[in-house]
């Protein structure tokens, strides 16, 4: 296994695994302190934290895929 040939994996296994995930609760944890300044109603913020969180994220992995597709085009 270490006298593997070509590049190595790392890099692209954080960013596909790691960074969605870390993303995800770093934005759930800052629209909770937003919403919580905002609304009462706790099952409306729990709906609503989860929601914008997943939206975060989603937006941010398709930009990372976009990256991904013009680096590997220019190669």
């Amino acid at each position: 296994m270490g006298k593997a040939q070509g590049p190595s994996v790392a890099f692209k296994a954080v960013v596909a695994f790691l960074l969605p995930i870390l993303i995800f609760i770093a934005s759930l944890a800052a629209f909770e302190g937003i919403l919580a300044r905002t609304t009462d109603i706790k099952g409306l913020r729990i709906a609503l934290d989860f929601l914008l969180a997943l939206s975060v994220t989603l937006a941010t992995m398709l930009i990372i895929k976009v990256i991904n597709k013009r680096l590997n085009k220019n190669k």
